[in-house]
């Protein structure tokens, strides 16, 4: 892959594009993936809904399951946006957190949903206010070696990479 900042510029201009917004988020979902080496569905976008709750932007099926308010002190997505800092877990599974979205099926015919194991999470921010979060997870039936841990590396790079999506799904 091209540098960070190469590859950045060029998914800048890729987003900047599109004019449907559900097309950029996917986009910007999809791009995240590839770049982390997960699963689609292992990406989550979250927006702030009236200054109360978290509504999902991806995975596309979450729009509709339901939001996460934004006091829950179970989240990590809220806890990202509240304190407006990024985070890295790579023992997410024996944390405490609200893993009802983690049960829900995404695709049909996949078997059942795997629980999170390792996560990074980042706020999307608009004049260094946090208006939302970016989680980059790694899913498993167990906490096994097989699944990769993730770095201090990658969430500075997720944190450049929020700095190029929040521009384009802000509105």
């Amino acid at each position: 892959m091209a540098t960070l900042r190469d590859y950045c510029a060029q998914l800048d201009q890729h987003l900047s594009s599109i004019a449907d917004p559900q097309e950029r988020i996917a986009t910007a979902a999809k791009s995240l993936a590839k770049v982390f080496r997960v699963r689609e569905d292992e990406v989550a976008l979250f927006k702030l809904k009236d200054e109360t709750v978290l509504n999902f932007l991806w995975p596309l099926k979450l729009q509709k399951v339901g939001f996460i308010p934004l006091n829950s002190h179970d989240s990590l997505a809220a806890r990202t946006v509240r304190e407006n800092q990024a985070f890295l877990h790579n023992d997410f599974s024996s944390a405490r957190h609200t893993g009802v979205f983690e049960i829900v099926h995404l695709e049909k015919g996949k078997g059942k949903p795997q629980p999170i194991q390792k996560i990074l999470s980042a706020p999307l921010t608009a004049q260094q206010d946090a208006y939302g979060a970016v989680q980059i997870s790694r899913k498993g039936e167990s906490d096994t070696a097989d699944i990769p841990n993730f770095s201090d590396q990658d969430l500075e790079q997720l944190k450049v990479l929020c700095g190029v999506i929040e521009k384009h799904i802000h509105s």
